[in-house]
């Protein structure tokens, strides 16, 4: 019993009451729903009473129909209605009876949603890699990142279908990884030669470089190259290029060594992530 969702489906009908509907025939320039649904399908459906030039009434309907047999929907759930939410008896008359998509606002539209898009999980979330990976094709989304793709994030987690980057060199499964290390081959690191190859990696505190050649390579932290003048006790000024002094006097005095591991300038953490 799939959930079928189309456009361009709309079909005449003159049923009254609050039964099933028989469907008349396809609206010119539309389709009926015989084109696109097979008996037992359901379908996000829609009825509107109009007068004999075509003009809405104001009874109105909507919820989960069914394809119930040839030419006829069964209104399963009603979702809306101008009877306060509940089945219209319909006076007699004329309606249109067409095929509406309804906004995913509620547990059970964006399950139909789900269904109508060949996905599997239940409930409000989709739980697994396959059914959010099947949706972002879907919806184009996929489109937008690409693995191997990295950007910041400034959440303690991952998004689904992302990952944390290491702070170290680390392998991971190339069959549980195919889609990254498609993209990114043994770049970073060829693991163990058969099943696994490395991640990329940002050691804690390091900077992240721009580089036109050389992907997946570190740099090396260096102080630009400079000099300092110097007054020692009781001598004149001695000039020190690099990490030794051009001349040495004696009396001259040393304030010791300041500083870090590395050569940052100030900044804030975020953590990086990349697309599987």
């Amino acid at each position: 019993m799939p959930h079928v969702i189309a456009d361009r489906v709309l079909e005449a009908s003159t049923s009254s009451g609050s039964g099933p509907f028989t469907l008349a025939g396809a609206v010119l320039g539309f389709r009926s729903f015989a084109i696109v649904c097979a008996l037992a399908d359901t379908v996000p459906y829609y009825i509107e009473a109009v007068d004999d030039q075509g003009r809405p009434t104001g009874e109105y309907e909507f919820g989960l129909g069914t394809y119930s047999a040839a030419n006829q929907l069964t209104r399963t759930t009603i979702r809306g209605s101008s009877n306060g939410g509940l089945a219209v008896s319909f006076a007699a008359g004329n309606k249109l009876v067409g095929l509406g998509v309804p906004a995913p606002n509620t547990a059970q539209t964006r399950q139909e949603w789900r269904t109508a898009l060949g996905l599997t999980t239940l409930g409000n979330s989709l739980a697994t890699v396959a059914d959010q990976a099947a949706l972002q094709v879907l919806v184009g989304l996929d489109q937008l990142a690409r693995p191997g793709d990295v950007k910041p994030t400034a959440r303690d987690t991952a998004e689904s279908g992302w990952m944390i980057l290491p702070t170290a060199p680390s392998n991971v499964s190339r069959v549980t990884y195919a889609s990254l290390f498609a993209a990114i081959g043994t770049k970073w690191g060829a693991g163990d030669g058969a099943t696994t190859f490395g991640l990329p990696y940002v050691p804690e505190g390091h900077a992240v470089l721009n580089t036109v050649a050389g992907v997946g390579t570190a740099t090396v932290g260096e102080v630009i190259s400079h000099s300092h003048t110097i007054n020692p006790v009781g001598g004149s000024a001695q000039a020190q290029s690099g990490p030794n002094f051009t001349a040495v006097t004696a009396g001259a005095t040393s304030s010791g060594a300041t500083g870090g591991s590395a050569n940052l300038p100030a900044g804030v953490k975020f953590r990086w992530l990349i697309k599987l």
